[in-house]
């Protein structure tokens, strides 16, 4: 009987290792013996092993007969695999004590979190600024970044439960008796009038690591090279339609931040910081955004444990044989120019049919169907229904459920 998740013993290889002086994707490969294979197939192309708190993507493959030979009678009753030593001791130091290791068919979900901004806007129109409406606010959930209102909901591993966690904030921060008078404003940037600032809004989103980063990283590409690649792609294949629908003046908002390849690398998480708050419209395109968010950054995941690579295949640009390339990507200068001009009518139709079609190929698509189908949906509205979105309706349309076309 096969199963999707096994207790392991994990035992060092000289022969991976040796492997592994001339071919360094070796420390990504796990080897299993036909024992261990008789338990757990695989459909995929990677595998997660699971170490304490950690997991570990690796491709697996069967073990080699110079290993098995060297097994002893005690290792012979154990679903085994076999690694090299540096991924031995990569993953034994993710261990807590006593715990065992897991074989499994899927990667954990990566943890997705966020923090939007919104504006406040009085009767007249004028934005109002945020701290010093709400004095002494700036660290709460719901609180002040400046001139702006920020949401700093609980991350979730589901896009639906994060999502709940932002709504279960807005609907704390209905009840301030000092922000009932003020319309609250998303979208990427305001101005009045009768004010001489324009004001930016920010929908940054944060995608936890996998366990497989711990394997990807190396001397010439470490954790931030590898964020700035996960970066690269979603800005093209979720940053360029969100400029379908963006509003107003993003390209505005990108001459401060938000531009191109804008982004922070933190402790075991990477901070997107393309999207302005448009998402945090309605919790519809919230859910759409985040989901597919997710879906590509863990399809790039996957494509780096999974391929056949040489020492800086993950950084070199998409003009080489690359990540890049791989994923489909445009050149730099084509995305950069789209995404800090960010115009509806930048992005032509044509384009915007190719990124649809690339995510739609993705590996991760099935499991992530839904989100993608309604983000396609929603990116491709007709400039008429784009313009119906009601920029000052995010607080009626997360509690009372209104529609995002009126």
């Amino acid at each position: 009987m096969k199963h999707q998740k096994m207790k392991l013993k994990l035992l060092k290889s000289r022969e991976m290792d040796r492997r592994a002086e001339e071919d360094s994707s070796t420390h990504s490969e796990i080897r299993l013996p036909s024992a261990a294979r008789r338990h757990f197939s695989p459909d995929g192309a990677v595998v997660s092993v699971a170490s304490g708190e950690k997991d570990f993507s690796l491709r697996p493959r069967q073990a080699f007969l110079a290993d098995l030979k060297k097994m002893s009678e005690d290792q012979k009753k154990y679903n085994t695999g076999f690694v090299t030593t540096a991924t031995y001791n990569k993953i034994e130091r993710a261990k807590k004590d006593r715990s065992t290791i897991w074989l499994s068919e899927q990667l954990d979900d990566l943890v997705v979190g966020s923090d939007p901004e919104f504006g406040l806007v009085d009767g007249e129109g004028l934005f109002v600024y945020a701290s010093r409406r709400l004095e002494g606010k700036h660290d709460d959930k719901f609180g002040t970044d400046g001139p702006c209102m920020e949401i700093r909901a609980e991350q979730s591993k589901s896009v639906e439960g994060h999502a709940k966690n932002i709504r279960k904030l807005i609907e704390e921060g209905s009840k301030i008796t000092i922000l009932e008078d003020l319309r609250w404003w998303t979208g990427a940037t305001y101005k009045s009038s009768r004010q001489d600032r324009r004001y930016t809004l920010g929908g940054h989103i944060h995608i936890g690591d996998p366990g497989s980063i711990n394997l990807l990283t190396n001397e010439s590409e470490n954790r931030t090279t590898l964020h700035k690649r996960v970066i690269r792609v979603l800005d093209e294949l979720v940053g360029l339609p969100l400029t379908k629908i963006d509003s107003p003046e993003p390209g505005y908002r990108r001459k401060t931040y938000g531009a191109f390849g804008d982004f922070r690398s933190q402790t075991n998480r990477l901070e997107w910081r393309t999207p302005s708050a448009i998402w945090l419209t309605h919790p519809d395109l919230a859910i759409a955004v985040m989901g597919t968010t997710k879906a590509v950054t863990e399809e790039c995941y996957l494509v780096m444990s999974s391929a056949e690579k040489a020492p800086g295949w993950i950084s070199a640009p998409a003009s080489k044989p690359s990540f890049l390339k791989t994923m489909g990507c445009f050149t730099d200068t084509v995305v950069k120019r789209l995404l800090n001009d960010s115009k509806p009518d930048s992005l032509s139709n044509e384009q915007l049919s190719s990124l649809y079609k690339r995510l739609k190929k993705m590996s991760t698509y099935q499991k992530y169907k839904a989100y993608i189908d309604e983000f396609t949906k929603l990116t491709s509205l007709t400039s008429n229904d784009a313009g119906k979105v009601k920029l000052d309706g995010m607080k009626d349309n997360w509690l009372a459920g209104k529609a995002l076309i009126r």
